[in-house]
């Protein structure tokens, strides 16, 4: 209807710009244009003899627009618009040729979907009309003479790389445009996004690409495992939380399984719902906790039993490997007055294997008791007064003494214990603690996750019932048993504390994960440097232990799981580390003395194996000192084979053996092409935009041949469509001058 008044589609107008061939200077047409207004105001001031001037004023206006349409007319106005020259560009046809083009439903794949779109009609006329290039992507491109013979599907679809190569290719050639076909999902990256620098770049040609998106958006029938998130390292015996992130198309239970190797170790059931108002697919976030067990490593898989009708069983098991280290870490205990809570958390540490504890409790000003000593020249002096000797801890924890007892050189190897050495500082409550013990005005407090300062007699001596924050309920260090609402009961059924200290606002990246019925914060943290500090503000815990049962462990528990979380991850003297990159590894050392300074002038050599007894091949590597870096070295390491990897450090400096560390890593199957396997329309959408594409529908390409002929991107030729000939035009003519007629003739003045 629209081209019946109009004679041209209304994308043409939409994409042309207007202009108008004039046959006279454009100062005549304004001349007489001035002169016939001039005659029309002066005819309508002698009719108002006649006319009532609204009606002489609905008179004057018809015949202006007539006048303008007339005017309109005469000045030949055109569509201007740029279009492709056939035979000097060439078009250039993508498909997606990797393994997820084999998924679909019904028996009609997604590579069918995309052949039968280039076979389509509009595209076989885009053959006809302009030369075309060929390609299909996946883990590489390859150039075709046509779709007709394709190759063996890839493992990997780079979407965003492939078409920078493409483009990179055809930069000396004339392309007007791409036609792509995809389901649209890069495997190159983690999210299945083209990265935003590549997208740049290949928007920086100029040349439209147009998406022809195949496959469904939402596939109820499929769950896929989208995300696991875990700790890398933990202690024998402890708590494991996991965090499991599902996309699903419809409302499901589930049920997840947790494996290590072949063991069955647990399962977790989630009900899957669908936000209210959502018609597409959502992601669901869910956590599971387990015991890891002994020490070794574990090759942990998460799995999420199929549905019914599911397909593509590839996406429903991701695994991570998880190192249980069966290390002993030190811990430095240091209270300022005899009392109940040192004696009893003593009690609850020195029975775990994985913590050496050493006490020192201060009797009077100059006396003091040490317990758990390695050697009677440990603590012989007190505390620490080199950081030599205090960074070989991992954590201090520091009871009801006040900052006066600590020199400011002490003050300061603690706050470095933290910021530079990595370790972890926990702060008990007390009478002389915390705020009462002036830790507000000291060096420390900048480190503390509350502040201190200007706390007057912060100690109260009141019974109140500890309970778990919000934070708190997630946090592994305060769960007693697996289950969450069985973990809440616990906590609510722990005996009240009968002191606390009262706490300043908490620092920004502070986290409370216990507080008192008053709302007011008992248990805080936070990282702090390459450390991390904690608040426990009270010291009646140890009444947990005396109003509990002789059988009840819960004091016990929380202090070696409070102590353990803290000192898991502190660093070492020789850091090791391994990072998975596609298939290669990142193998990164440092080596630090005593004082944790780096250590350079250093021999690093790594010995990979594939058998955790080193029975296997062993591949001998040396680490790279990093440009820039002092004391850092790396190396890549290719690792083509799925499984898991063993890797044995040793540093050496001047033939002598220094230290040395052991990691694995695991080297997943490639498996990207099964994950993500949603059409994603959002990111060719975003594609076909930035570079001045369309994106379509298989069953709907009638119009591409016309978008690409508008291509600018290739050599064009103008065209000018009249428009003074319009059918509309005239047809307001004949109606404006009608309308008058009937008007006069109403009138009485034909």
């Amino acid at each position: 209807m629209f081209e019946l008044f109009f004679r041209y589609p209304l994308s043409h107008y939409q994409e042309a710009r207007l202009a108008f061939d004039l046959p006279v200077p454009l100062w005549l047409i304004a001349v007489v244009g001035g002169v016939l207004t001039l005659l029309l105001i002066l005819s309508m001031l002698r009719a108002l003899k006649n006319f009532k001037v609204w009606k002489m004023v609905c008179l004057g206006v018809l015949q202006l627009g007539v006048f303008t349409l007339v005017g309109l007319m005469f000045s030949q106005p055109v569509l201007v618009t740029e279009r492709l020259v056939q035979e000097e560009n060439n078009m250039i046809f993508v498909m997606d040729g990797s393994q997820s083009m084999a998924y679909g439903e019904a028996g009609n794949p997604r590579i069918t979907q995309a052949l039968e779109a280039f076979n389509s009609d509009p595209l076989q006329e885009i053959s006809e009309e302009y030369s075309v290039d060929h390609f299909i992507y996946a883990e590489n491109i390859q150039s075709l003479d046509d779709f007709s013979e394709l190759p063996e599907p890839e493992p990997s679809s780079k979407l965003g790389e492939s078409l920078l190569n493409i483009l990179q290719q055809a930069s000396t050639q004339s392309v007007g445009a791409i036609v792509l076909a995809t389901d649209g999902v890069d495997t190159q990256s983690e999210a299945g996004i083209i990265d935003p620098d590549v997208l740049s770049e290949i928007a920086a040609f100029g040349i439209p690409i147009h998406t022809i998106g195949v496959g469904r958006t939402t596939i109820p029938e499929d769950f896929e495992i989208v995300d696991l998130q875990m700790p890398d390292t933990v202690l024998p015996n402890t708590l494991v939380k996991a965090d499991i992130s599902i996309r699903h198309d419809s409302n499901e239970s589930a049920r997840i399984k947790v494996y290590d190797g072949d063991r069955y170790i647990t399962a977790h059931e989630i009900d899957l719902t669908l936000p209210t108002g959502v018609s597409g697919g959502a992601i669901t976030n869910t956590s599971i906790e387990f015991d890891v067990g002994a020490q070794g490593f574990k090759n942990l898989r998460f799995t999420v039993d199929p549905l019914d009708a599911e397909r593509n069983l590839d996406n429903n098991s991701i695994s991570q490997l998880l190192e249980v280290k069966n290390g002993e870490y030190k811990v430095l205990y240091v209270d300022g007055e005899p009392r109940w809570e040192y004696k009893f958390i003593r009690r609850a540490l020195e029975s775990d294997s994985t913590l050496s504890l050493n006490t020192l409790l201060w009797v009077t000003d100059n006396k003091f008791y040490r317990q758990g000593i390695d050697d009677a020249s440990q603590l012989e002096d007190g505390f620490p007064t080199t950081a030599e000797k205090l960074f070989d801890y991992d954590a201090v924890v520091i009871g009801s003494v006040a900052a006066p007892r600590f020199s400011v050189e002490q003050q300061q190897m603690i706050y470095d214990f933290v910021n530079e050495r990595g370790g972890s500082l926990i702060m008990l409550g007390g009478r002389f603690g915390l705020a009462d013990g002036s830790w507000g005005n000291s060096l420390i407090a900048q480190a503390l996750p509350a502040r201190l300062k200007g706390l007057l007699n912060s100690f109260v001596r009141e019974e109140s019932q500890a309970q778990l924050t919000s934070s708190g309920i997630g946090s592994t260090m305060l769960k007693f048993t697996e289950n969450e609402d069985e973990n809440l009961e616990l906590w609510q059924s722990m005996p009240a504390l009968t002191d606390y200290q009262l706490l300043g606002d908490l620092k920004p990246a502070a986290t409370a994960l216990l507080s008192l019925e008053s709302g007011d914060p008992l248990l805080v943290t936070q990282p702090y440097g390459k450390g991390r500090t904690s608040i426990f503000a009270t010291g009646a815990s140890w009444r947990w232990q005396m109003r509990l049962t002789a059988e009840d462990d819960r004091h016990q528990r929380f202090w070696r799981q409070l102590i353990r979380s803290h000192v898991v991850n502190t660093p070492k003297q020789f850091d090791f580390k391994a990072t998975v990159k596609a298939n290669q590894v990142e193998l990164r050392a440092q080596l630090s003395d005593e004082n944790f300074a780096a250590v350079d002038d250093v021999r690093i050599t790594a010995l990979l194996s594939q058998d955790e007894d080193g029975g296997s091949e062993t591949q001998t590597i040396e680490l790279k000192p990093v440009a820039g870096t002092p004391g850092v070295y790396r190396t890549l390491v290719p690792a083509n084979e799925s499984g898991v990897y063993y890797v044995d450090a040793i540093a050496s400096k001047d033939d002598q053996i220094a230290d040395s560390s052991r990691l694995a890593f695991s080297m997943p199957e490639d498996r990207s092409e099964f994950f993500n396997i949603r059409q994603n329309q959002d990111q060719l959408e975003r594609l076909a935009q930035v570079t001045n594409g369309q994106y379509w529908q298989p069953n709907d390409l009638a119009g591409l041949p016309l978008a690409i002929s508008r291509s600018k991107a290739g050599i064009t030729e103008q065209s000018r469509d009249p428009l003074w000939n319009l059918p509309i035009i005239f047809l307001l003519l004949v109606c404006l001058k009608m309308i008058e007629w009937l008007l006069r003739r109403r009138w009485g003045r034909v």
